[in-house]
């Protein structure tokens, strides 16, 4: 998928070999009872740990940090959220699913 653009992207930078393998995501996976998105797999496939693309302002979360939130939102849905990167106060991440308390309804 975009395997390719991110290994140039890493060439640009850091030549360390990612230490994550695709068992560790299966893992993950797992423990967090979702499936990552494709994209990032890769991602976390191409970058090592200690890549600036983990370590700097505004980071990536490594594979082993990822955690799954649960955040109302207005007053009568929750919305459970995976993120993925640190960004100021709130970083960005992938809606994992959303419960309407009021319709009583979830949808993955």
């Amino acid at each position: 998928m975009i395997s390719e653009e991110l290994k140039k992207i890493k060439s640009f930078g850091s030549s360390m070999e990612s230490s994550v393998t695709p068992e560790d995501i299966a893992d993950k996976e797992k423990e967090l009872g979702v499936m990552l998105p494709q994209a990032l797999q890769e991602l976390y496939l191409t970058f090592h740990p200690d890549d600036p693309a983990f370590t700097e302002k505004g980071n990536l979360i490594p594979l082993e940090e990822l955690k799954i939130y649960k955040r109302v939102y207005w007053t009568d849905t929750i919305i459970t959220i995976l993120p993925f990167c640190r960004h100021e106060r709130y970083g960005y991440g992938f809606e994992v699913s959303r419960y309407h308390k009021s319709k009583d309804t979830s949808r993955p």
